[in-house]
């Protein structure tokens, strides 16, 4: 839908970027209110020590109101996360076997998800965890990297708008070629976020590329002040990775305009596990690469743009991390590239164990060397254990993953546990 699109004397959100709007339902066809004074970009402030302070955020973002009753009817009761084995060897044994030689209570069966909440007490892990979110909460949703399908944008506010107060974040509509807007006004946004102690999570609009040239700019100690889950993917992996380096979990989970495909299943597993993070989840019938079992927290993401973080002096893998990876339209040779280069720096040195996603449109090249082919060599040389086919990523389901929660990878069976009691 484009702006020119809405009639009875609404204002063109192309002409008023920052106007106020309400989405009434999933009709992409939201009502623009008023303008709000779009505060200045010069007028964020040097937050003095030990304090976090900048313009009033609420002079710089579009709100987005949910009508009626805050508890809609999508609960995330009864999912289930399902996944086909894919490229498995054969027959293996159910996760939880060998625990149950030991005496220990068996995993929940292949491809079930465990639903044993936990106490937070109970989290052990050097992460700040934020709290989950509950029906009325403010959430943020900002566009740091590139420009989106706006239909699909204005179905994903919707959605969220039924059970949260949804705010969107200055700028969001801008376009910059490539770019959702210019790097001052997207830093601007995402600091705001950030500062608000009143927001319960910060969404990405869509990935792309971009959040790599503000993410570096940001205190994200004040993250770590005020935790607030950080939800995203593709691109977003650049503050997953800043939010990891200040130790507070965050959301690798569906992007706003992702919600706007209307997957019911899909925005069932987003709610749940933000509201439910405690949640121990349990993934079986994965493809055993290299055997073995590890233990830690769960980190990753997209593996270009951890990459590139690297490359930029920002990445920081935290000892004995579980790493998982996906990627998209990447040529297997550019894979083995940026593999090695990760393997050759020592970048991977602390990885305990390596759990691998969607690798969606990675071609085998004019060379025919599947990526498939370059993951298990690559990899194998990090003589640690190695799962494949978790259904994370590009592709359908995606699903979300809490990274800096603890992670049990269990090689030799072929599951992956995620949650504060793994």
């Amino acid at each position: 839908m484009e702006p020119e699109g809405i009639v009875d004397g609404a204002i063109p959100l192309h002409e008023h970027p920052h106007a106020v709007v309400e989405v009434r339902s999933e009709d992409p066809l939201p009502q623009f209110l008023r303008r709000v004074t779009r505060a200045s970009r010069d007028a964020r402030q040097e937050p003095a020590p030990g304090r976090a302070s900048v313009a009033d955020p609420h002079e710089s973002c579009l709100r987005v109101h949910a009508p009626g009753d805050r508890s809609s009817s999508h609960s995330g009761q009864g999912t289930e996360a399902r996944h086909p084995t894919r490229g498995s060897k054969g027959p293996r044994p159910a996760c939880g076997s060998k625990r149950a030689a030991r005496g220990a209570a068996p995993r929940p069966a292949r491809g079930k998800l465990a639903r044993t909440a936990l106490r937070w007490s109970a989290v052990r892990s050097a992460f700040v965890v934020p709290p989950p979110l509950r029906p009325g909460d403010r959430v943020r949703v900002i566009a740091p990297s590139s420009p989106f399908d706006r239909t699909l944008f204005y179905r994903g506010l919707g959605f969220l708008s039924e059970r949260y107060r949804v705010e969107v974040g200055a700028g969001v509509l801008d376009r910059r070629g490539f770019l959702a807007g210019d790097d001052e006004t997207r830093l601007a946004a995402l600091e705001a976020a950030l500062v608000d102690d009143g927001i319960r999570a910060v969404v990405a609009a869509r990935g792309g590329y971009g959040a790599g040239r503000i993410a570096h700019r940001v205190r994200w100690d004040r993250l770590r002040q005020s935790p607030k889950w950080i939800v995203g993917f593709s691109d977003v992996t650049a503050l997953h990775v800043e939010a990891q380096g200040v130790g507070v979990c965050s959301m690798h989970a569906e992007n706003a305009a992702g919600l706007g495909r209307g997957d019911a299943a899909a925005r069932t597993r987003w709610i749940e596990a933000l509201e439910r993070p405690d949640l121990v989840r349990t993934f079986s019938g994965l493809t055993v690469l290299v055997r073995g079992s590890a233990h830690g927290p769960l980190v990753g993401g997209n593996l270009t743009v951890l990459f590139t973080a690297h490359a930029a002096g920002r990445l920081r893998l935290p000892e004995g991390c579980i790493l998982a990876l996906e990627d998209v339209a990447e040529a297997s040779y550019r894979i083995d590239r940026m593999l090695t280069a990760l393997l050759v720096s020592g970048a991977l040195d602390r990885v305990a164990g390596v759990v691998l996603g969607d690798f969606t449109d990675c071609s085998a090249g004019v060379h025919r060397v599947s990526v498939e082919a370059v993951l298990a060599e690559r990899l194998g040389t990090l003589r640690v254990p190695v799962l494949a086919g978790l259904p994370f990523g590009h592709a359908r389901p995606n699903v979300p993953l809490p990274l800096g929660m603890p992670a049990r990878l269990d090689a030799d069976t072929g599951c992956l546990t995620v949650g504060s009691g793994a």
